[in-house]
């Protein structure tokens, strides 16, 4: 009586081992182009908000509301078109010494920082900044302590509006 004996294989055969090529491969690309698109859609996003209009709008609400803030409820003069607010330059300050004057002018919100005297008469000299390009409308209105500023930007593809309110501090 003969016993027949089973050789055991070790190893993958070549069919194994290339399906297992393959989906690692499918697996690998799919992983690839993924990240490829994830790239290019975080790209496409941090441009659009670090360029242009939304950092214009970020700089324009950001200084507003830092000079609001700091201001006088008693002294300020608010149009529609353009807003004046007077601070102090700092705690030793017997008068609001300082004012800020935001208002457009040729597409730009501009905003003047500079001195004044205890009459709120403006001293000569004022620092101009450039706050936002493009800027299609600006109004600004004024309820008790609280000042707020509407901001409208239009670059020709894309409009943007901001809003910002801000409630003034000081005596």
């Amino acid at each position: 009586m003969k016993h027949k004996t089973t050789k055991y294989r070790q190893g993958f055969t070549i069919t194994e081992l290339m399906m297992t090529v393959a989906m690692v491969s499918i697996v690998t690309l799919s992983v690839g182009f993924l990240l490829v698109d994830s790239q290019k859609g975080y790209n496409k996003t941090y441009n659009h908000i670090n360029e242009g209009m939304a950092s214009d709008a970020y700089t324009a609400t950001t200084a507003f509301e830092r000079a609001v803030r700091k201001s006088g409820i008693n002294r300020q003069v608010v149009s529609t078109s353009q807003i004046l607010v007077y601070y102090y330059n700092n705690d030793s300050s017997t008068w609001l010494d300082r004012y800020a004057k935001f208002y457009l002018s040729d597409e730009e919100l501009l905003v003047d920082y500079g001195q004044s005297d205890a009459d709120g008469n403006l001293l000569v000299n004022p620092d101009t900044l450039t706050l936002a390009n493009n800027v299609e409308q600006i109004y600004f209105t004024n309820e008790d302590a609280c000042i707020e500023m509407v901001l409208k930007l239009n670059n020709g593809p894309e409009t943007l509006t901001a809003m910002s309110s801000a409630i003034m501090h000081n005596e």
